[in-house]
């Protein structure tokens, strides 16, 4: 087999992968038991009327529940519907991967290898399918991440079009789920610091706006009225350490296995 052939051959598998993953989402959602979180934000902020997709809730995550309003309203209410946004978002999230993975090395096995890690990871992968939000948020974030790749690895787009971009999509990545804020954050830091030392006459200043302005923008826009609307003691509940988050899994995937030996509760004796 020629080197060309051989790296054809190659991208093929990578394309194949993700092609899997993507159609085990679309299954996965089409079969899978809607969770109580799943029913809670269709029930209380997309079911009713469009104006409690802005309802200031830790269980409302903007823009996955305004996507959820016009799914369902289009498609009617079903497994799919539901989760549609979630799988739009895994769609772009292993995409992102894909990219990422052939831009980071040449080597093969690597990129297979990085590409698994990033995509089949259970941990990761139950939210590509759960109504909540994460998805969009995971997907958002990893291409944020991805557009300093991208400038560096092709040459384009510019630097102020690049902030603009990456700006963009930390601000959706904060507007499909809130939890994000710090993760996001961080990544901002992290793509001014690069803007920075790539600067080529730009101010400081200016390319602070560029990297900042949009996402804030776009935050203000989908998410004000929840955020200055935002009830204390929302956010109570939690883990205080990385063991008691750990038994508090090990609890919860028990009573799931439990449950589901146990068959549907209509058939329960």
């Amino acid at each position: 087999m020629t080197p060309l052939n051989r790296r054809v051959f190659q991208d093929w598998l990578l394309i194949l992968a993700g092609v899997f993953a993507i159609v085990w989402a679309i299954v996965r959602a089409s079969v899978q038991s809607i969770t109580i979180d799943e029913a809670f934000t269709y029930l209380y902020f997309v079911a009713l009327s469009l104006s409690k997709a802005w309802e200031a809730s830790s269980n409302n995550h903007v823009l996955n529940t305004l996507l959820m309003w016009i799914s369902t309203h289009a498609f009617g209410t079903s497994s799919i519907t539901v989760r549609l946004p979630a799988l739009l978002g895994a769609v772009l999230y292993v995409c992102v991967c894909g990219f990422l993975c052939k831009s980071i090395t040449n080597r093969f096995t690597l990129r297979m290898l990085l590409f698994i890690c990033l995509t089949y990871n259970p941990f990761l992968f139950d939210f590509m399918v759960a109504a909540r939000g994460y998805s969009l948020a995971d997907a958002f974030l990893l291409a944020a991440i991805a557009v300093p790749v991208w400038n560096r690895v092709k040459g384009r787009p510019s630097l102020q079009t690049s902030c603009v971009l990456a700006s963009l999509a930390l601000g959706l990545s904060f507007t499909a789920n809130f939890s994000f804020a710090f993760v996001d954050g961080a990544a901002f830091l992290a793509i001014v610091t690069w803007a920075i030392q790539r600067r080529e006459g730009e101010t400081i200043v200016g390319t602070l706006g560029f990297c900042a302005l949009p996402g804030l923008i776009v935050v203000l826009l989908m998410c004000g009225y929840a955020l200055s609307h935002w009830p204390k003691g929302e956010l109570w509940w939690g883990a205080h350490s990385l063991k008691e988050m750990g038994q508090a899994w090990s609890s919860l995937r028990f009573t799931n296995w439990t449950r589901d030996s146990e068959g549907p509760v209509g058939t329960r004796p």
